[in-house]
């Protein structure tokens, strides 16, 4: 579903601005959390859509709620993110 060449036009931004969407549901919220604007957050989230060339969430007016793809998508995400984590802890000496 999920292609290598996807992978290599995807900013961790986009994911973790996907994920954190995806756990607040509110765009406001979602964009404090962020530390970013509504607008910064929906063009990151509009542009990691186009670039997979897919819906991940549909959106309510000032909510967002997952597509049954963005629940996939999501879930690959997280493991991805938290891979990240693992690496840059590695850096820091704290990895197991």
């Amino acid at each position: 579903m999920f292609g290598l060449s996807m992978v290599k036009r995807i900013h961790f931004d986009l994911l973790a601005a996907a994920e954190v969407l995806c756990e607040e549901r509110h765009y406001q919220d979602a964009a404090r959390r962020l530390g970013i604007s509504q607008g910064v957050l929906r063009k990151r989230i509009a542009t990691l859509e186009d670039q997979l060339d897919m819906q991940l969430f549909n959106k309510h007016f000032k909510r967002a709620e997952l597509t049954p793809v963005g629940r996939a998508f999501i879930e690959l995400a997280r493991s991805f993110i938290n891979e990240i984590e693992r690496l840059k802890s590695l850096g820091q000496g704290t990895c197991p």
